[in-house]
């Protein structure tokens, strides 16, 4: 109709669809496009004035409240203009506003939305983890779970009968399971992939992971993740991201038999990636690939 906008493009439409999901899931109030001075107490807060007007002006392209109405968690659609540097600067306005008012924002762009992990995106994924942190940050409270216990949403079991069922936050299963069969039918030299992961300067998640295919080939996978404002520990589902992507280039290998490097290459990368970021996590198995972490990186850890 003439005069009349769309509130949402497509790409934000696919996060809203998303939301409205999880939203009857978790008893969620979604909110598009709320201005970030009606979700935050910035009168007398003491914020500077760029900050404060900024709030005035600006909004969340999702916000998410709780049965009361009281914001949980703000989310922003990342597309190609964020990677602007004027609107880099803006959005390093909107961290610091939820930073300044503990409201947790979630960053996502179409790799959150597209790709499925164990049936679930990766913004599916993040969400459900923290709600099962809650929960069992109230059961530890209440003394039902060791005080020593570690929250590892990828261990706990639910109850079903697929493996999807079973373990829903285990993304990399299937994959896993499915490399040490190729590996008993003879098709691979081994059961297990290797991986290294690394954080940069901004906190940002890097890795490498790799599998030997072949005498002196290596097939191998290397991406990254954004550091989130959120209450969540997101390096072990990096790790299961690397894992998957492997899997996904190693079937193109067996079938295809396209995508394989020297292991030199691998070693190679590995060295760069070595003198830029800071160790995080490693997890080897035989390979042909040369590589070594010195006990400064090993520090890291």
């Amino acid at each position: 109709m003439a005069g009349l906008k769309r509130v949402m493009n497509r790409q934000e439409e696919k996060v809203g669809r998303e939301l409205q999901s999880l939203a009857v899931e978790h008893g969620y109030n979604v909110h598009i496009k709320m201005r970030i001075a009606d979700a935050l107490e910035i009168d007398g807060s003491g914020i500077d004035d760029s900050l404060f007007g900024y709030a005035l002006k600006s909004h969340f392209d999702f916000l998410v409240c709780g049965a009361d109405y009281i914001p949980l968690f703000a989310i922003e659609f990342d597309g190609p203009t964020h990677l602007e540097p004027k609107q880099r600067a803006l959005d390093a306005k909107k961290d610091a506003l939820c930073i300044r008012f503990n409201l947790p924002l979630l960053r996502i762009n179409t790799n959150h939305l597209l790709k499925k992990y164990n049936k679930a995106s990766l913004l599916k994924w993040i969400i459900s983890a923290w709600e099962l942190k809650k929960a069992f940050d109230s059961a530890q409270a209440l003394g039902q779970i060791p005080a020593d216990e570690d929250f590892d949403p990828i261990m706990l079991w639910h109850p079903g009968r697929t493996l999807e069922e079973v373990h829903p936050h285990w993304v990399a299963l299937r994959p896993r399971l499915h490399i040490e069969r190729l590996h008993k039918e003879g098709r691979l030299p081994t059961g297990r992939s290797c991986s290294i992961t690394f954080t940069d300067e901004r906190g940002n998640y890097r890795g490498i992971e790799w599998i030997d295919v072949a005498p002196c080939q290596v097939v191998c996978v290397e991406s990254g993740m954004r550091e989130q404002n959120f209450p969540l520990y997101l390096g072990d589902l990096f790790r299961e991201v690397l894992a998957t992507l492997l899997y996904d280039r190693l079937l193109d290998f067996l079938e295809m038999g396209i995508g394989a490097v020297a292991p030199e290459v691998v070693s190679s990368r590995l060295e760069r990636m070595k003198e830029r970021y800071r160790f995080r996590g490693s997890s080897t198995s035989s390979t042909s690939v040369n590589f070594s972490l010195s006990l400064d990186q090993l520090r890291w850890f």
